[in-house]
């Protein structure tokens, strides 16, 4: 699995998961973050869906850490660390390919 680690939107920190493209993994991804991550909150939102394209995105909380994952039509799956702290960013990188191992499973 191609995993690329860069600095996002306001200077969060971004895990990609490059193997996973296009939100037809949404559910997948929700499944593997709940079961294999075990967050204390998680919640699924659907951004955009139409027959053109949809997107979605999953917040979830663990160990006082915010995740935003964003999944779409247009790129990869990406984990977002809202705060850009080094505790965050290891936990952030675990529970991103242990949920895109999951995943990998599953298919």
């Amino acid at each position: 699995m191609k995993v690329t680690e860069k600095v996002g939107k306001n200077n969060s920190y971004v895990v990609v998961l490059e193997d996973y493209y296009g939100s037809g993994y949404s559910s997948a991804f929700y499944e593997a973050i709940k079961n294999k991550v075990a967050p204390q909150k998680i919640k699924k939102v659907d951004v955009e869906v139409s027959l053109g394209s949809s997107e979605y995105e999953i917040f979830f909380t663990k160990d006082t850490i915010e995740v935003k994952v964003e999944i779409d039509d247009f790129g990869p799956v990406a984990f977002i660390l809202k705060e850009n702290v080094s505790q965050g960013k290891e936990k952030v990188y675990e529970w991103a390919t242990n949920a895109g191992d999951e995943v990998a499973k599953l298919q």
